[in-house]
């Protein structure tokens, strides 16, 4: 008997118990899909894991005043920005802060239009325009970049504000926005001094980190920021602004791997600070703990799977016992009756293991044909990610099926190579 009839007997006894059979199949089917998507959901959530870490600055320290240190508080300011700078393994420092203005555009005004001050040479850390440039350092007129988001601070009248209102319908690219410091308050209470007036250029329309969302930032030069301020010393007193204070200092490390000795280096000062690094760290053993969790489920469909084809097998040797005396006595070998009962065990696994690739794919593609954001077995996938389901995964699932049908199959057809001919004729 040459193997290609021990196949085809194999198929024809499987399609004699096709009830059986495909029940058999039908356990393998959900075992393997379970072992695609487990590993599926792995690789997807692995893949976002990386691209957030590509958009993470890793270097970068982000430390604030603790607001909760009462008299003893420290204080963000040059002198700060100096004790950051002599810390080790501190590549550069960038002090930040918010100034508000009350702007006028044409026959439209903003009664708060607030920028974020940066030293401008360190400004492409933060921002990238879409149109027109970056601000010149250089230039001793006030420059500022701004996003889309920000033309709905200006109105011709209050009732424009409405959760819709995207601004005005005119170019703010190259135009002069003339600007006065501390906003509507400023502008309405007598108390307080009227800033000097400020033309701003707008050099560039900030780019969108994400479609749907339309930036509202605004950035200017932290040099002309404390020109402004210094200017209008009376007006920023009376508004409470600090002048020679920052609200923010970001601080870069040279490497990813120096960043929590220089966090607590800063927190030793007094101040708060917070870093990406140390979400990340609590991200990764999140990670690997889902990763065990996908892992078990997949053992356990696995096992199922096992005991389901062993199941049959064992079943099926009872009932062919006169069969597989008969065989034995026409000469059959023993070798050849156990490949029998290992084919069947892995057809069993083989189609199993291609119908639960095919049902994995299909539950794949359902899951993101809605096009928005996933949250499976405490695991976020963002809208519009697409499973990874590579073709080395079907492959491998498709293996792994054959290898526990014939090891399942195995000890089963063990047994029936056992069998007593005579006994087997008789029974």
């Amino acid at each position: 008997m040459k193997i290609l009839d021990l196949i085809k007997l194999s198929v024809l006894n499987l399609y004699r118990r096709k009830s059986r059979t495909a029940l058999t199949v039908v356990g393998v089917v959900i075992g393997t899909a379970c072992i695609v998507i487990m590993i599926s959901l792995g690789l997807t959530n692995l893949v976002q894991f990386n691209k957030m870490l590509e958009n993470s600055d890793l270097e970068k320290i982000e430390v604030f005043a603790d607001e909760n240190n009462g008299m003893n508080k420290v204080k963000l300011n040059d002198a700060a920005v100096n004790a950051f700078l002599n810390v080790e393994n501190v590549e550069y420092v960038i002090p930040q802060k918010r100034i508000t203005f009350y702007g006028e555009f044409r026959e439209y005004y903003a009664s708060y239009f607030s920028a974020i001050a940066v030293p401008s040479e360190y400004l492409y850390k933060f921002a990238e325009v879409e149109e027109g440039q970056l601000i010149n350092p250089d230039s001793s007129m006030m420059q500022i970049v701004m996003g889309e988001g920000a033309f709905s601070y200006f109105v011709k009248n209050d009732d424009e504000y409405t959760r819709n209102y995207t601004g005005p319908n005119v170019e703010f690219l190259a135009a002069s926005i003339d600007l006065y410091l501390g906003g509507i308050r400023a502008i309405e209470n007598e108390e307080i001094p009227i800033s000097k007036l400020y033309k701003a250029q707008v050099t560039g329309i900030l780019k969108n980190e994400e479609e749907e969302y339309k930036t509202s930032d605004v950035y200017m030069s932290l040099d002309m920021a404390q020109k402004v301020l210094s200017e209008n010393y009376k007006t920023a007193n009376a508004l409470n602004m600090d002048i020679n204070g920052y609200d923010t200092i970001y601080v870069y490390a040279d490497n990813m791997d120096n960043v929590q000795e220089i966090l607590n280096t800063i927190r030793s000062y007094g101040f708060e600070a917070y870093s990406n690094t140390e979400w990340i760290t609590e991200l990764k053993a999140q990670q690997k703990a889902q990763q065990g969790q996908l892992l078990a489920i997949g053992l356990i469909a696995l096992v199922v799977s096992a005991i389901g084809i062993a199941n049959t097998m064992m079943t099926s040797i009872i009932e062919r016992k006169k069969e597989i005396g008969v065989m034995k006595v026409i000469g059959v070998s023993i070798l050849k009756i156990r490949a029998l009962f290992l084919i069947e065990s892995a057809i069993i696994g083989a189609v199993g293991g291609i119908a639960g690739c095919m049902l994995a794919h299909v539950f794949g593609y359902v899951v993101v044909s809605y096009g928005d954001a996933v949250n499976f077995l405490g695991m976020y996938f963002q809208s519009g990610m697409k499973f990874i389901m590579p073709l080395w995964l079907d492959l491998s699932a498709i293996g792994i099926a054959v290898f526990v049908g014939v090891t399942a199959g195995f000890f089963p057809a063990r047994s029936a190579t056992m069998l007593s001919a005579l006994e087997a004729v008789r029974g």
